[in-house]
């Protein structure tokens, strides 16, 4: 693997083994205001929502001692993840996938491993 590619990796390893949970979700046909709109909801909820590359989350996910979903990761993917309790961010991707149709949930893990420490 290249080294810049590593680096985002390694990066993204880091982010999840400090999140108590990983959302992922599909962003197909969102539109970059939508997006916004999404960062924005989740801000004050202390969560953010990255665009990955399913190979480097599958990559990722493994580094970070999380459960093999690689079988589900495919397709436009993006990671919702924080530092706080998964509740009040799970009601917001919701309330959002509801409103506008899109950024249905694929795969969500609680209480990852190493989180917090």
């Amino acid at each position: 693997m290249r080294p810049e590619k590593a680096s985002i990796v390694s990066d993204l390893s880091e982010k999840l083994s400090r999140s108590p949970f990983l959302l992922v979700t599909d962003y197909q046909r969102m539109k970059v205001d939508q997006f916004g709109e999404l960062r924005n909801r989740l801000a004050p909820a202390g969560a953010e929502v990255h665009v990955v590359k399913n190979s480097f989350l599958k990559r990722a996910m493994a580094d970070s001692g999380m459960p093999d979903v690689a079988d589900k990761l495919t397709g436009q993917t993006a990671i919702v993840m924080g530092e706080n309790d998964v509740a009040p961010v799970a009601k917001i991707l919701k309330l959002f996938a509801a409103e506008f149709k899109i950024a249905t949930l694929k795969i969500g893990v609680v209480d990852t491993p190493g989180a917090g420490n």
